[in-house]
């Protein structure tokens, strides 16, 4: 943005009028050293880390250069991102990243009178796998559990009420070692999550090769369903965990669903 602007209006203004819009844009000032302040904009315009400056006259290698260091700087922030909020080994949704969208799915769901389901799952006797083959074949297996529920979460579409509702990639996300969390946000009845639960064990079970050994993966799944089994993300995480564990120890390899009885 170039500090005069005729008629009458001037940089800050536009770059003011550009942050109502998108606070975490970036703005260029183009300006001479007696047209303001930097300080002065970068109080009227916050934050300060979000403003560049060149100035005038500037050459056109100049803009070339802040073009590069402007995407050089917006790639460092995405890669921050994702390290923060997704699963470094499969690109899944982390724990935190998964809650947070847990928390703004319940919201959602309590304002349109949603039924909303969530699914723990973890792979039984995951650990033999680490003991026995080692943690590289561990991991790999870890990334084909991912692709899989991936592929069957696409194809669970038609249990859920609105087109394409089961197929966002934050409906998937890996908690932690050989845990994960399917979120179904817009189900007709209760009775759907059971039903992709068992479709996500049929394609979890299909033999896998690995490191020169045919491997059966099969996980335990525990399913919570709000509003009945809690109003609050970390309630539903921990009926669904819960109801997981129920299900580990009465018969793995199967479903269960959260109740109260269970506590």
């Amino acid at each position: 943005l170039d500090m005069r602007m005729p008629p009458g209006r001037d940089g800050v203004w536009a770059a003011t009028k550009i942050r109502e819009i998108d606070p975490a844009i970036e703005i260029v000032i183009c300006t001479a050293y007696s047209d303001v302040d930097p300080c002065e904009i970068g109080g009227i315009v916050p934050p300060e880390d979000k403003l560049s400056y060149l100035q005038k006259p500037f050459h056109p290698h100049e803009v070339r250069q802040m073009a590069i260091a402007l995407g050089s700087k917006w790639r460092a922030e995405r890669r921050i991102v994702k390290l923060a909020y997704f699963d470094a080994l499969t690109g899944l949704p982390n724990r935190e990243q998964s809650r947070n969208r847990l928390v703004g799915a319940i919201e959602a769901a309590k304002q349109h009178g949603r039924t909303l389901a969530v699914l723990y799952l973890d792979l039984d006797n995951f650990k033999r796998v680490n003991d026995t083959l080692g943690h590289a074949v561990g991991d790999e297996l870890l990334c084909l559990v991912a692709m899989r529920l991936r592929n069957s979460l696409r194809n669970c579409n038609s249990t859920s009420s609105e087109a394409g509702e089961g197929d966002r990639p934050g409906d998937l996300a890996r908690l932690g070692g050989d845990e994960f969390m399917v979120m179904l946000p817009n189900l007709r009845s209760a009775r759907d999550a059971g039903a992709v639960a068992a479709r996500l064990l049929r394609d979890l079970r299909e033999p896998v090769q690995l490191a020169l050994n045919s491997l059966v993966v099969t996980p335990s799944i525990g399913i919570a369903v709000f509003p009945q089994d809690g109003a609050d993300a970390d309630t539903m995480l921990r009926n669904a965990d819960l109801a997981m564990y129920f299900a580990k120890r009465k018969n793995p390899g199967t479903f269960a669903f959260y109740d109260v009885a269970m506590n």
